[in-house]
């Protein structure tokens, strides 16, 4: 007879296995950031009128520089979300990247 397993314990991504746990709390930071970005964005009036002119942006950027870098702030929550999840900031946040065992024994 033909047995077929099925487990959804761990997951394979690169070179380290990942639970299903951290795999879903990913995915969950990543659609809370999305969000975040599209709200930012979309009520960009009311962040704007909240938080005043930044000086700066409005000197560097012109009149509406405040507007732009609220508007890209909420393009890089959006950016960020979605990198996230996908494991492409694994080597920058969470320190150095683990070593294999293995490598370093045969190397």
């Amino acid at each position: 007879m033909l047995e077929f397993h099925c487990s959804f314990r761990y997951t394979v991504v690169g070179n380290r296995s990942k639970n299903a746990m951290e795999i879903f709390v990913k995915i969950l930071y990543g659609l809370m950031f999305f969000c975040m970005g599209v709200a930012i964005i979309r009520y960009r009036k009311q962040v704007y009128e909240w938080t005043g002119k930044f000086s700066w942006a409005e000197r560097y950027l012109w009149s509406g520089g405040t507007v732009i870098i609220i508007m890209l702030l909420g393009c890089v929550f959006i950016f960020l979300s979605i990198a996230y999840p996908l494991g492409a900031l694994d080597g920058m946040i969470g320190g150095w990247p683990e070593s294999d065992a293995r490598t370093e024994l045969s190397s």
